[in-house]
């Protein structure tokens, strides 16, 4: 560009004015392009759907995904993120049992979990633990085997599951602690039961 402008530069003087011609490089990328290339701002945010269910063929979690996009718990409202679907990694879950009709124990019948993989493959741990030797492993096994022993069998068939949200990789105890603190799920909810390692 410079050779070309040296070399037409009285011409285009003439023809233009008496104006001067400064060319610049690109060399970086300027800090706002990195920035936001690699922000949430750059990537496409998923349209909210009719449920939780990726909807792949062999997906076992699809069957289970059936909790409503408002939920209460303990009168306190929650709004599931209907974005979210098996396949969300780092994500923060809801189980409640299905088996839990009397008043009572209808308070008292949900858990709060969280994942860094998909969802989905959380919910295969869970499901892992349905077995006699292990179901003290799982706070949904663990009750399932405690109060309904004769749904043992169906495994998480037992539950209505929900996403709540995704967050990232490094927020994830603190939110799980906030939820569970909310709902006082650790006294009040499943996530009460002490899971053996």
């Amino acid at each position: 560009m410079q050779n070309f402008f040296s070399e037409v530069g009285e011409e285009l003087k003439q023809i233009i004015g008496d104006v001067r011609f400064v060319i610049s490089e690109k060399k970086h990328s300027n800090t706002a392009a990195l920035l936001f290339a690699k922000s949430s701002f750059s990537k496409v945010k998923p349209t909210a759907q009719e449920s939780q269910k990726c909807g792949g063929k062999r997906c076992e979690s699809c069957v289970t995904m059936t909790l409503p996009k408002k939920i209460q718990i303990i009168g306190l409202s929650f709004k599931l993120d209907y974005c979210l679907n098996c396949n969300t990694e780092s994500a923060i879950y809801l189980a409640r049992c299905k088996n839990c009709t009397d008043p009572i124990d209808i308070n008292s019948n949900f858990y709060f979990g969280r994942t860094v993989t998909e969802v989905r493959t959380r919910l295969n741990g869970h499901r892992e633990k349905f077995k006699m030797d292990r179901y003290d492993k799982s706070a949904l096994s663990h009750h399932t085997f405690e109060k309904h022993f004769y749904k043992f069998k169906d495994k998480l068939l037992n539950y209505d599951i929900g996403i709540v949200k995704s967050v990232s990789p490094h927020a994830l105890d603190r939110t799980e602690d906030y939820y569970i603190f909310e709902t006082e799920a650790d006294t009040k909810g499943l996530n009460r039961y002490k899971v053996a390692k």
